[in-house]
């Protein structure tokens, strides 16, 4: 096991878990929130494979809102410091967990 890995405790796991659980809750997207939850609930860890994964389901969330919407919830994902929009050489965002 990487030791870097082992580092993140079961609350840090749970509270990013709940943390983006909540935020799709909030849209009233239930669709949205039956992936998020049961990708969530795989998952062991914050890792390196869960952020890959994070940037794969939100693409997915994301593909369901309108524009207005996309923009609401990019603030809100932004303004929670959990995740980072970074671009991806001009070719929109990559969303990605904050160190």
């Amino acid at each position: 096991l990487n030791p870097e890995l082992s580092k993140i405790s079961n609350q840090e796991r749970e509270s990013c878990i709940a943390q983006i659980i909540r935020f799709i809750a909030n849209t009233d997207k239930i669709e949205a929130l039956e992936v998020m939850t049961s990708f969530f609930a795989s998952a062991a860890e914050c890792t390196e494979k869960t952020k890959a994964d994070v940037h794969h389901v939100l693409d997915i969330f994301f593909a369901k809102l309108s524009e207005e919407e996309q923009e609401d919830a990019m603030y809100t994902l932004v303004e929670s410091q959990w995740i980072q929009c970074g671009s991806d050489k001009g070719q929109g965002c990559r969303w990605t967990l904050k160190e």
